[in-house]
């Protein structure tokens, strides 16, 4: 692993949905912006779980695999902000082509945002 972190948190909403403590968005070396990561408590510890959809059959499926490197380099950070209580949304950090939504909390027009996209 280099010594340069490539990930970057530019939002985190934090909370309490079962085991799930926090949601959050990933830009990896400024290229992109990955969603829907999650800080889960664990038996003994949070982890991070990664991006998943689920199956026909009810399972979740991995979208998004990180090395052991990339979970070492991320956790940390996720961890500082889940205790600060979260990081919202910067503009500056959307990729380009991104929409925000608009005023009121709604998707902006054609922003393409369903409710399965939203985790609470």
């Amino acid at each position: 692993m280099t010594t340069e972190n490539p990930f970057e948190i530019v939002r985190m909403h934090v909370g309490q949905w079962g085991h799930i403590k926090a949601f959050f968005d990933v830009k990896i070396h400024g290229f992109g912006i990955v969603k829907g990561f999650k800080l889960v408590q664990g038996k003994t510890d949070l982890f991070i779980g990664v991006p998943s959809v689920k199956s026909k059959d009810d399972e979740y499926n991995k979208i998004v695999i990180l090395t052991d490197d990339g979970v070492t380099a991320l956790l940390p950070k996720a961890l500082e902000l889940q205790g600060k209580g979260g990081l919202k949304l910067d503009p500056s950090n959307m990729p380009v082509g991104a929409t925000l939504p608009a005023k009121g909390g709604e998707p902006a027009e054609g922003a393409g945002v369903t409710d399965d996209d939203i985790p609470f």
